[in-house]
């Protein structure tokens, strides 16, 4: 069996129809094939070389007009441009396969599929309108050109209006008022001295460094500006880092302050004095 079809194209419809020839059993092998899965292959003549492997065909039959009319069946597969795109001589088959077995069509002679090359151009894309047109062969109708009809112009003359500028009158911005705590005296808060260095967390090197500010062989290099509310300092008092501020400061550790006409260590917690006396 012979069937031709264009280089890179996907029509005619390759079908083949299913024939009693009196070598088998006709209804056993229509019953095989439609409770089977349907498959097409087609190899090179020349090579060998497979084109198409195992895809998917169809099965179906032939509607007649005379109710009393034998059956007809095909199977068929419908080619896509890339099953084409090489002419040649290929050999095809279908394969029918379910859970009893295998069927391999045509039996009798052999499926001969020739594509061949095709000169007309299959890079038009379709369209669905009746009248099909192209740029390379429709030639456009010249566009009527209208004439213009003559109107008198009326002349207006532009009335100059002087728009005034406004002027921005600055809004002022509402600072919300902010509590005041006023704070009189004013202490330094030292934490670290040039021989002994920072000894917040140390209290044998505060006691070191206020040995050394009572005989003079130590200076001060770290302290903070602190304010209070009372001149002498007791349990409880809190510390302040400005004069008005009323939130105290975060202030942790052995510090040496200067009360009372001399220096003394202080233990203070988050800006609260702990204790002022018998730490060195």
């Amino acid at each position: 069996m012979e069937f031709t079809i264009g280089q890179n194209t996907s029509l005619p419809l390759l079908k083949m129809q299913v024939v009693k020839n009196g070598t088998q059993d006709f209804d056993f092998m229509m019953k095989f094939i439609e409770t089977s899965s349907v498959f097409f292959s087609m190899v090179n003549t020349e090579n060998g070389i497979s084109k198409i492997l195992t895809k998917s065909a169809g099965f179906v039959e032939k509607l007649e007009m005379d109710p009393n009319a034998s059956a007809e069946f095909y199977i068929y597969y419908k080619f896509t441009s890339q099953d084409t795109s090489k002419i040649g001589r290929y050999e095809g088959q279908f394969v029918f396969i379910n859970e009893t077995g295998t069927l391999v069509l045509p039996i009798r002679e052999n499926l001969y599929i020739n594509v061949v090359e095709s000169f007309n151009s299959i890079d038009i894309t379709y369209n669905p309108c009746y009248t099909l047109e192209y740029s390379c062969c429709t030639t456009p109708f010249p566009t009527p050109t209208p004439t213009p009809t003559n109107e008198p112009e009326i002349s207006v003359t532009p009335t100059m209006t002087v728009t005034p500028t406004p002027t921005l009158t600055p809004t002022p911005t509402q600072t919300p008022n902010q509590p005041i705590c006023m704070h009189h005296f004013y202490n330094q808060l030292v934490y670290s001295t040039t021989n002994f260095g920072d000894f917040r967390n140390n209290t044998i090197l505060a006691c070191l460094a206020l040995n050394g500010l009572e005989q003079g062989t130590d200076s001060v290099n770290g302290y903070y500006d602190r304010y209070t509310n009372s001149q002498q300092l007791t349990v409880g008092d809190l510390l302040y880092s400005n004069d008005k501020t009323c939130f105290s400061t975060g202030d942790t550790g052995y510090f040496i302050m200067w009360q009372g006409g001399s220096y003394n260590v202080y233990l203070i917690l988050n800006g609260v004095m702990q204790d002022s006396t018998y730490i060195c």
